[in-house]
This record gives C-alpha cells, sequence and structure tokens, in this order.
C-alpha cells in the first residue's frame, strides 16, 4: 500500500503474465470462452458482464501512468479489510497494526460500484462453438437475489439437493438412469450483489442441446411445485455443516472466512451465525424461492457445439 513500485519493467512483465493467464485460463481452454461469453450475456450490467480478467486488446492499450492511478486509487487502508487470526496478543497486535498503517496516507476512492440488475423479461439464448471442446455443453443461468438474502440460502441448499453425489436428483436423472450427460453441477455463482443460480452440464454426444435444456427445466420447475423431502433437506444440512466446519479446521482459512463476511455482509461475526441461517430454511423456503427464481423469462442458455457449431 505504501511503497509499490510500478516501473515500465515490472509493468510490462505483469502485462504479459496476464494475458498469458487469460490464453491459459480461458482462450485455449476448452469451454474457456463459452463461460466468458454467459456472463455477458446473463448480465446486463457491464460490472459483471465484462470478465474481471479483462480483454486482451484492453489490457494491450494499459499505460503504465493508469495502472499507477488505480492502484492509488482502490489499494489503500480506506478500501482494505484487514484480519489477524490465531494466537495473537490483541493489545499488542493492535498497536503493531496502528503503527504501520495509520501512516500511510489513504487516498482511496469512496466509489462503489452500481452492481444493480434490472429483472430480464425474456430468456435470452446462443450458441457458441468451441473447436477445443469434444463434447457439447449447456450453460443455463438465473437471476437471482444477492448473497447473505434468505433466497441465497434456500438455493444454494437446493444446488446441493440437485447435483451433489450421486444420489442428487439431477445426476439420477441425467446419468444415471438415462445416460444423458457426462458430468452436472448446479449452485450461485457467490458474487456480491446479485447472483446467479447456474447449471452447467457436459452432454453425451448426439444429445440435442435442446433436449437437455428441457430436461434441466422440467426438473427446476418441480422445485417450484412440490417441496423437496424431508430425507433430502437433512442430507443438505448435514453436508453444508461438514463443509462449512472442514472449512475452518485451520487459522489461515477462518482468517480469510471472516474477511471474506466483512466484504461481503459488512458483518465478520455472521461466521458465527452462518451455520443458523443455513439450518433456518425450510422446504417451503426452498420451493418459493424456486418458483420465483427459475421462470423461462429469467433464463440464460448457451449452447457450447463443439467445431462444427456456428455461434
Amino acid at each position: 500500500m505504501r511503497s509499490l513500485r510500478i516501473t515500465p519493467e515490472n509493468f510490462e512483465n505483469q502485462r504479459q503474465t496476464v494475458i498469458e493467464e487469460k490464453k491459459q485460463s480461458y482462450d485455449n481452454r476448452p469451454y474457456g470462452r463459452a463461460h466468458l461469453r454467459f456472463d455477458e450475456l446473463a448480465y446486463s450490467n457491464w460490472a459483471y458482464g465484462h470478465p474481471v480478467i479483462g480483454d486482451v486488446e484492453d489490457l494491450k492499450k494499459l499505460t503504465l501512468d493508469q495502472a499507477i492511478a488505480f492502484h492509488q486509487r482502490f489499494y489503500g487502508p480506506g478500501n482494505a479489510v484487514l484480519v489477524l487470526a490465531g494466537d495473537i496478543n490483541e493489545p499488542e497486535a493492535l498497536g503493531k497494526v496502528e503503527e504501520y498503517f495509520l501512516p500511510i496516507a489513504d487516498r482511496t476512492d469512496k466509489f462503489r460500484p452500481d452492481l444493480s440488475e434490472p429483472p430480464q423479461a425474456q430468456e435470452k439464448k446462443e450458441l457458441h462453438a468451441d473447436v477445443l471442446a469434444a463434447l457439447p455443453a449447456i450453460l443455463l443461468g438465473f437471476h437471482m437475489p444477492e448473497y447473505g438474502s434468505r433466497d441465497h440460502y434456500a438455493l444454494a441448499i437446493l444446488s446441493l439437493i440437485l447435483t451433489q453425489g450421486e444420489s442428487s436428483r439431477l445426476y439420477r436423472k441425467m446419468i444415471y438412469d438415462n445416460n444423458w450427460v457426462t458430468s452436472v453441477y448446479s449452485g450461485p455463482n457467490q458474487y456480491k450483489g446479485p447472483q446467479l443460480f447456474t447449471v452447467w452440464s457436459q452432454m453425451q454426444d448426439g444429445n440435442p442441446p435442446e433436449r437437455i435444456q428441457a430436461e434441466l427445466l422440467e426438473e427446476l420447475g418441480r422445485i417450484g411445485q412440490a417441496s423437496v423431502s424431508d430425507q433430502e433437506l437433512e442430507k443438505a444440512r448435514n453436508n453444508i455443516s461438514h463443509a462449512f466446519l472442514t472449512r475452518l479446521s485451520r487459522v489461515s482459512q477462518i482468517g480469510e472466512a471472516l474477511a471474506n463476511y466483512a466484504v461481503f455482509l459488512n458483518d465478520p461475526g455472521a461466521i458465527n451465525t452462518e451455520l443458523e441461517r443455513f439450518f433456518a430454511v425450510t422446504a417451503a423456503d426452498i420451493q418459493a424461492a424456486a418458483g420465483r427464481v427459475f421462470s423461462p423469462a429469467n433464463q440464460t442458455a448457451v449452447f457450447v457445439l463443439p467445431q462444427g457449431g456456428a455461434r
């Protein structure tokens, strides 16, 4: 924060590093570009429609002065969360924080981006050709309330009921019973602000994507019409409890969780109530949330077609 030195040499080095990272993570990876396009299509708000890693052309145009100005605008004590975790002496530790951080001039901007997303009025759909993909795939997304909302917890539990393990609903239907797909995943993307509930599935060759989409939508629609079972709900709660406690098994993980709750909920103390929020979700909550979110007009779909498809 205080002594970062950006030179033309290290600036150019990092520019090339990020460009290579984008190539490895998206451009030269099967389905990578489709995931980027999916966010662009689903979000009307530029903040999430534009990829965090940026476009190569934007990266090439970035100047040294712009990088320095960006660092000064956002990287300072006024825009940071500091967590101290472990076997520490609190007065001594806080004294060190004040010693090292208070003298830093805070030039950070108090600007916060507008993350609001207008309601989606009609379905969005695209075909995306991918020369690197071996099998066709489908990405479905539904706009949903932000992290921390009651619907978030309900739909997070639902994602486990749908796709967590071989006894989950979509695994049984799409893989075990019918062998239509090779994999299926679902869940909120956990962005700050409005989220997407996404469903990703890699299809067996020869299955029309429209058919797979219809089968997925049928199962999602069923949730809004009939409650999940007590057994499904209990299993999901157990999985969440195990994952949550495992994630806090190390001091570093506790520190990271505290920082996340501070950033997302403005409440690091939420670490002590997170499980309670999940356990408070009822089958009726899940049914109601599914009924609100999984509507045809609220859907974004990207069909990934290997090589011969047309975008």
